[in-house]
């Protein structure tokens, strides 16, 4: 029997907190507490009232609603105490709902809640043709007051923090937590990701879910925002036997019922492991593993892969086994939200400045505002290259100046800039290194003096470093 979703939520109805505005706390948000069908109630209060309806009608009102409750089997204007009280089971006839997606939560690190907090924001609806499972990792601290409540087609399981993500997925199916049958495709995901982030442009009439489930094929049976041929010893013990595959890196995953029957039937990929590499090399690495062993291909959101076999195994070097994604190295690029619909966000990431999260952390930003009504004056107005503008500047300028003004082609630069006639030569390169490198001047530094230049300095730092 299918879990029923939305009969678990567990928020806290009387938290006044407003957090519709910005820099508001992470959990317990007031827009997810509210009540909506108070609204709904207000408002034929102040109509009865104004009309001078007799107190009969109101009273007829009242059974006519209870009479709905009853009636209908889910309603996304139910807070969470309706749908617990009487265990609403979705209406099949009313969204066609074909997916199952499992959450994973685990509050270990500050922008996981905010990931949370925004999937739940911006990528789930009642009305969405999906049913979401959020298993929430428990680690000692009582979330349940904290959570925020979800839509109805969704619902909150609870688990000891251990097993890490695949094992806690093994965990909800045997145990009958998470109930598989009837759905067509399911997506398993963790909180370690930001998104969903889709362009302007694509229509909100396609919801996300359909980026990965429509690439699901007769071929193709396990799809992820990117692929990585980096491979993992057993063991984490690189003296011992490796796997090389090209693997669907999990923070997302997608499969069918063919697919999911084939991990399920490994014996080992939903198992229970105590420590990360043998997570990795077992789960992580042997989903692809055992799905490419039956025959099917794998598929991401990347453009570079599109159309890859993976089952060749002469790509299975593919981005020289390096990951794509740590900073730069997909290809000598980051990863783009907007080209692979979630990507990682955490909090020593956003201290590295990594392009990829802090991409997603500005785009949360301005979604947020303007689903709060603020995407006007003075926050479009706003520029964080002008609010910081020696966080991106220095960098650059720095770079330059030890690199220093002699193999900068001077003559060059003053062809192209005619505006800076009067700047005698030495001049010159300090206005491209302090204004025109940041106006997109044209320039030119000498190739081979360039080469010399480079080699002089890298040779001083390292006697600085090693001989001094």
């Amino acid at each position: 029997m299918r879990r029923s979703p939305g009969i678990a939520s567990t928020g806290n109805e009387e938290d006044p907190e407003d957090d519709s505005k910005l820099g508001a706390p992470l959990l317990g948000g007031s827009e997810f507490l509210a009540d909506p069908g108070s609204i709904q109630r207000a408002w034929w209060s102040r109509k009865g009232r104004s009309l001078g309806l007799p107190t009969i009608l109101g009273q007829l009102f009242l059974i006519a609603s209870l009479a709905f409750l009853l009636t209908y089997k889910w309603s996304s204007v139910f807070s969470s105490e309706i749908n617990t009280a009487l265990s609403i089971v979705p209406d099949a006839g009313s969204v066609d709902v074909d997916t199952l997606v499992i959450y994973i939560f685990s509050p270990t690190d500050p922008e996981y809640e905010r990931n949370m907090r925004f999937f739940i924001e911006h990528g789930m609806s009642a009305n969405d043709p999906c049913h979401y499972a959020i298993i929430v990792q428990q680690t000692g601290r009582d979330l349940q007051q904290e959570l925020p409540v979800l839509p109805s087609n969704a619902w909150y399981e609870f688990h000891e923090n251990r097993c890490f993500d695949w094992g806690t997925v093994g965990w909800a199916l045997r145990s009958g937590k998470v109930d598989i049958t009837g759905y067509k495709y399911f997506i398993i995901m963790n909180s370690s990701v930001r998104g969903p982030f889709t362009p302007a442009y694509y229509s909100d009439k396609h919801h996300w879910s359909r980026i990965f489930t429509d690439r699901i094929t007769d071929e193709v049976k396990l799809v992820g925002p990117t692929i990585s041929c980096e491979g993992a010893p057993m063991e984490g013990d690189a003296s011992k036997q490796w796997r090389t595959n090209p693997h669907v890196q999990s923070y997302v995953t997608a499969t069918d019922q063919t697919g999911m029957a084939i991990l399920q039937g490994s014996g080992s990929v939903f198992s229970c492991y105590e420590t990360l590499h043998d997570t990795i090399y077992f789960s992580e690495l042997g989903s692809s593993a055992v799905i490419l062993e039956a025959g099917y291909n794998i598929a991401s959101l990347m453009l570079r892969y599109q159309g890859i076999d993976w089952r060749d195994k002469e790509n299975w070097a593919c981005n020289e086994r390096f990951s794509p994604y740590a900073e730069h190295h997909y290809d000598g690029l980051s990863l783009d939200p907007l080209e692979v619909v979630f990507v990682k966000v955490k909090s020593y990431l956003l201290d590295l400045q990594w392009q990829a999260p802090m991409r997603a952390v500005k785009f949360d930003s301005w979604m947020t505002a303007k689903k709060a009504g603020l995407l006007q004056g003075a926050e479009i107005s706003s520029n964080e290259w002008v609010a910081n503008a020696d966080k991106f500047r220095l960098p650059k300028m720095l770079g330059l100046q030890a690199l220093g003004s002699s193999c900068f082609d001077w003559q060059k630069y003053l062809h192209h800039n005619k505006d800076l006639a009067a700047f005698p030569p030495p001049v010159l390169f300090q206005h491209f290194v302090f204004n025109g490198q940041f106006e997109g001047r044209q320039y030119r530094f000498l190739p081979d003096c360039l080469l010399a230049s480079v080699q002089l300095h890298v040779s001083h730092l390292v006697h600085q470093l090693f001989v001094v």
